[in-house]
């Protein structure tokens, strides 16, 4: 249906930071993150290869202001309570996006056909920090 859009179409698949850097404690987070971050690598190079108007992006949001932990303590049964980590009081104000900054950040994205949506420019040195490491790994496997 998508692709029979004369004007086009984009989807943005929605993982977080967690899907870019791991860290202690988030090992169930970034795991599920990361295939986020995967399958929008891989269908976005299946959707190139076949031409066409359909674009894919993956949004990495760090901390946006949002009423997640409110609403999982409203979630009746065994999956009840606020996830880990869902409470931001604990963030500095600096560092939480307003929900509307991070709209505008997304559309802008989607009108430049961005693969990776980064809301949060300042987790850049974590990022590149693990890129670093893959490197190196490349540069040691090649000098065997």
């Amino acid at each position: 249906m998508l692709k029979a859009n004369p004007a086009g179409a984009h989807m943005v698949n929605t993982a977080s930071m967690a899907g870019l850097v791991a860290g202690p404690g988030t090992s169930a987070c970034s795991a599920s993150k990361y295939a986020v971050v995967a399958l929008t690598e891989a269908i976005r190079a299946e959707l190139a290869a076949e031409g066409g108007s359909v674009g894919l992006s993956v949004l990495t949001p760090a901390q946006v202001k949002s009423n997640i932990g409110e609403n999982a303590l409203k979630r009746p049964g065994p999956q009840g309570g606020a996830p880990r980590g869902s409470n931001d009081d604990h963030l500095p104000p600096g560092n939480r996006l307003e929900a509307d900054e991070a709209a505008r950040i997304i559309l802008d994205g989607v009108r430049r056909n961005d693969l990776y949506i980064i809301t949060h420019p300042e987790e850049f040195p974590p990022t590149s920090a693990r890129h670093e490491h893959i490197t190196q790994a490349y540069t040691t496997a090649a000098a065997r």
